[in-house]
């Protein structure tokens, strides 16, 4: 090889680990600029829920079991509901929901629930009302159902949230993608377990 062949050779190469050293270094601007956008995007949306838990209500649930045994038995269930939030939260007791189901085993062995029965509340005449939940602020939301027999029973409590809820929650099921339900249900399930000959009369979710 020549001298001016090698001047050539050179050339070419240098040029090529410049081209290349351009290229890296655009993908790395390229990649930084993105996952800035990424970060500052992720701290806009955290500061955005954390805005909105300054104004909304959330809803803690528990709840509290006694039993009335006469001709027939009773399960009495207590909705405990504390609002935990920063905001009032009305509760519809009209579209909320407990509902209790036997717990059997089938003949696979596998451990299901039955049919659901629906609880019927203590005080109807507040049904049309519905009540607000304020912040700390805890409600009580009495139930009663019979028993039919002995046994484990699965109690499933629905209470239905206000429209600003509905619509809140609706916002985060669309931007996340999936289908939104038709209005906020603040829930809770517990087992109870139901002996009518046991002296115990009260008790917490199992």
């Amino acid at each position: 090889m020549t001298l001016e062949e090698a001047k050539i050779a050179a050339s070419i190469i240098q040029s090529f680990v410049l081209t290349a050293a351009a290229l890296v270094g655009g993908i790395w601007a390229l990649y930084r600029f993105y996952s800035m956008r990424s970060i500052e995007k992720a701290k806009a949306d955290l500061k955005k829920v954390q805005n909105e838990l300054l104004t909304r209500g959330i809803i803690e649930i528990d709840i509290l079991f006694s039993t009335m045994v006469a001709e027939s038995s009773y399960l009495i269930i207590t909705v405990m509901a504390k609002n935990i939030g920063a905001g009032d939260e009305i509760i519809n007791i009209m579209e909320s929901e407990v509902t209790v189901s036997s717990v059997f085993t089938d003949e696979g062995g596998e451990v299901k629930p039955g049919t659901p029965q629906a609880a019927s509340y203590l005080l109807p005449e507040l049904e049309l009302i519905g009540e607000t939940i304020s912040p700390s602020q805890t409600s009580k939301f009495p139930f009663i159902v019979p028993l039919a027999h002995d046994g484990v029973y699965l109690v499933n409590v629905q209470l239905s949230g206000s429209p600003k809820e509905t619509v809140y929650h609706e916002k985060v099921f669309v931007d996340s993608g999936l289908n939104p339900g038709d209005q906020t249900m603040w829930g809770r399930q517990a087992y109870y377990e139901f002996k009518a000959d046991s002296s115990e009369t009260e008790g917490s979710p199992r």
